[in-house]
């Protein structure tokens, strides 16, 4: 029966981390789950480790309690001891490799979500512009459209004025031809009254010779009649010629007159026309920037929907990997709940144990084995405690590294733990171990940046360039590489030539 629990542990521990490689390597490929989901993994390893520890005690020590009704099981129960520490030992080794990976994921996540969030900001920010500048262009619109309705209604009236105008001066042109004809007409009759009031006067003179030449006995009532009828004549003529004189007076101040108003309509006829072609320029102007501000709208509705989409496959990516992390997150609360059981089962094998005869002439012996395997827990705690101490000085150093710079990086050292009282009474055989130990960690994390993709091996790159201790400029230089290995269009660095060359070339 401890032999079938033991088998039912083993086979449990290697499911639970073939599913946690699996859950580890699908995070890399998609970018790396939520910040929440790697501590809630590292948490449930944490347990896991308790609980795989505790499960290998007390299966150690039933196969002990087995093992020492027989002397030829002892040598089986201390191999079966070295096999549970040396698969402790690599469980540490993959998990430390693990951690390192999830605390680089985890920091990279949330340089992700800030990017993401900052994004999410500038996209609103724009949005709320884009609809600023819709407003705005919806405005010039309607004053634009209200200056046209404007200028329609001027250029209306300036037609209607010019028009206006034109007629007037059609009118002022045909009184004035008909002021010069009258003129003409009047210069014609004072030249012809002219003539007759010589006339008039050669014939009183001949008549007035006449009279002297002839006869005395001419009556003195006809001379007399005579002299009044020139008289009358004489003064007819000189108030015609009075009246003509004050009529062409009249005509030639209403000719300066309608000349005056002429030049007035003329200048006004000027200053409309030059009005016209001014609003005529204003309104080309207007058509020009309404087409500008139509081409401006045009681009910012087309830069909303492209943000709008952006944001919808944001959110989408979002909703997926918050998915992701809630499935596993079930995955690890289910092994959790499998841990528990099994752990109920060996805590009801170890009483039926117990209640049996034979623990009690074994007891000595367990109590043995027990203090052995508390050694060995104590070197196994140490490890953990330098594990934990690595651990929190690599946390330490990364957040110095990610406020320096801007890629995601891991310290350029491995640190070294401050050595404890502990440590110093620790046995030379663990610091033989502990060099066992990194040289399979060195072994391991290179082997998995071998034979990762471009992406998985991106994030070992500090931790390749620390166990190697390589310079900054190799660094550099092996991250422009797998840059140009993941990109299409990135030149080649400049990896050297000759015997100075950083790789060896190709041969053809």
């Amino acid at each position: 029966m401890f032999a079938k629990l033991k088998k039912k542990v083993e086979d449990l521990e290697g499911s639970d981390l073939h599913k946690l490689a699996n859950s580890i390597s699908f995070s890399n490929v998609t970018g790396g789950p939520e910040k929440s989901a790697s501590s809630n993994s590292i948490k449930s390893h944490d347990n896991f480790v308790a609980s795989s520890q505790s499960q290998k005690g007390s299966t150690t020590s039933l196969s002990s309690m087995q093992g020492g009704i027989r002397p030829d099981e002892a040598d089986a129960t201390i191999a079966t001891d070295k096999k549970w520490k040396q698969r402790l030992v690599e469980i540490e080794n993959e998990w430390r490799v693990k951690v390192m990976v999830q605390e680089h994921e985890k920091e990279q996540i949330a340089k992700d979500r800030d990017l993401l969030n900052q994004q999410k900001r500038k996209m609103e920010e724009e949005i709320k512009e884009l609809k600023g500048y819709q407003d705005k262009c919806l405005k010039a619109d309607e004053s634009l459209k209200q200056m046209q309705e404007s200028n329609k209604r001027e250029s209306a009236s300036l037609q209607l004025l010019l028009s206006n105008a034109s007629v007037e001066v059609e009118d002022m042109k045909v009184k004035d031809d008909q002021l010069h004809k009258e003129l003409i007409k009047k210069d014609e009759m004072i030249k012809m009254l002219q003539v007759q009031i010589r006339l008039n006067e050669e014939m009183y003179q001949n008549s007035k010779k006449s009279d002297l030449e002839g006869s005395s006995q001419e009556p003195q009532v006809d001379r007399l009649e005579h002299e009044n009828l020139q008289n009358q004549l004489q003064l007819k003529h000189e108030e015609r010629l009075k009246t003509l004189e004050e009529s062409l007076i009249a005509k030639d101040c209403e000719l300066q007159r309608l000349q005056r108003h002429l030049d007035q309509g003329k200048t006004a006829l000027d200053t409309m026309t030059q009005n016209w072609q001014e609003e005529k320029t204003h309104n080309l102007s207007l058509k020009d920037r309404i087409a500008q501000l139509s081409e401006e709208k045009d681009h910012f509705v087309v830069r909303n929907a492209e943000l709008s989409q952006q944001v919808s496959l944001s959110q989408q990516q979002l909703q997926r990997t918050e998915k992701e992390l809630y499935e596993l997150q079930d995955k690890f609360c289910n092994t959790e709940k499998e841990n528990q059981q099994i752990k109920l089962l060996l805590a009801d094998a170890e009483a039926r144990d117990e209640n049996s005869e034979r623990t009690c002439k074994l007891r000595s012996q367990i109590a043995e084995l027990e203090a052995a395997f508390s050694e060995k827990n104590k070197t196994i705690k140490l490890q953990q405690q330098r594990l934990a101490d690595m651990k929190k000085t690599l946390q330490k150093e990364l957040k110095n590294q990610n406020n320096d710079a801007d890629c995601l990086s891991v310290p350029t050292s491995l640190p070294i733990a401050p050595k404890s009282p502990i440590l110093s009474q620790a046995p030379q055989s663990a610091k033989s171990e502990m060099e066992e130990v990194n040289f399979k960690y060195l072994k391991h994390v290179i082997f998995k940046f071998l034979t990762s993709r471009e992406y998985e091996a991106q994030h070992l790159t500090r931790a390749v360039s620390t166990l190697l201790k390589l310079t900054q400029d190799e660094e550099k230089l092996l991250k422009e590489t797998l840059e140009w290995k993941m990109s299409w269009f990135r030149s080649r660095p400049d990896l050297g030539t000759g015997q100075g060359a950083m790789y060896i070339p190709p041969t053809h």
